[in-house]
């Protein structure tokens, strides 16, 4: 199962009563942006899915399995942490798609480490990919659309209610994203948009086996006592 960072929809304004320009519905994506979670959505719902990501290969293959079945798709490479890239690509994505209908919020990042071992370059590298990076797409898609248009902003947060054990910069960085998601929701209802979060747990997807044992058998004890 091929994965990506960011997904932006267009609506198709000949398409029925699901995805509808007037309704401006935004569809629901699990725990991960997934070609098999788009691929099933895409036609059927009159999108025009646009892909972000830093990884042009990734991209590519989530894209092709798309229009295997028949799914419209385009993607940007982009990294979400560069700020005059953010602005550059959305002023793109709009020149040549027109109003964003909606966008979800997956990129991140993270290493297993405990809090004591963590520095500084480490911490706010983290921080930057999983906070500052939504954020940034949060605010040019709001300011170069959503603010006229109105639309849905779903970001991916982590179940981090009791900390995060291993990963404390990740889940420093999810509860931040939980506030902004909060606090854009009350700044932008106004504009006709709705800004929500998904908080799933651990997900044993070939990430996990990335991971050393120790932090294996830390992540499973943690699913058992930390909730």
């Amino acid at each position: 199962m091929h994965t990506t960072g960011n997904v932006l929809c267009r609506i198709n304004p000949r398409c029925g009563p699901v995805f509808s320009p007037e309704k401006r519905c935004w569809y629901p994506v699990a725990a991960a942006v997934s070609a098999a979670a788009l691929r099933t959505s895409s036609p059927h719902w009159g999108a025009t899915v646009i892909l972000i990501g830093r990884n042009e290969e990734k991209l590519q293959n989530v894209q092709a399995e798309i229009q295997q079945d028949g799914g419209q798709v385009c993607y940007y490479s982009l990294d979400i942490r560069d700020e005059d890239a953010v602005i550059k690509t959305i002023q793109a994505i709009v020149a040549e798609h027109g109003e964003i209908a909606g966008l979800f919020n997956n990129a991140g990042g993270q290493f297993p480490s405990p809090l004591e071992f963590i520095n500084k370059k480490g911490f706010e590298a983290v921080l930057n990919t999983n906070l500052t990076g939504t954020f940034l797409m949060m605010r040019e898609v709001y300011r170069q659309s959503m603010q006229k248009h109105g639309g849905a902003i779903v970001n991916m947060t982590a179940d981090n209610l009791n900390g995060m054990p291993g990963m404390g910069h990740s889940g420093a960085a999810r509860a931040g994203v939980e506030n902004i998601t909060k606090t854009a929701a009350w700044e932008w209802g106004k504009s006709g948009v709705r800004v929500n979060a998904v908080a799933p747990g651990w997900v044993a997807s070939s990430g996990f086996d990335t991971y050393s044992p120790a932090m294996q058998k830390t992540i499973r004890t943690c699913v058992i006592t930390c909730h």
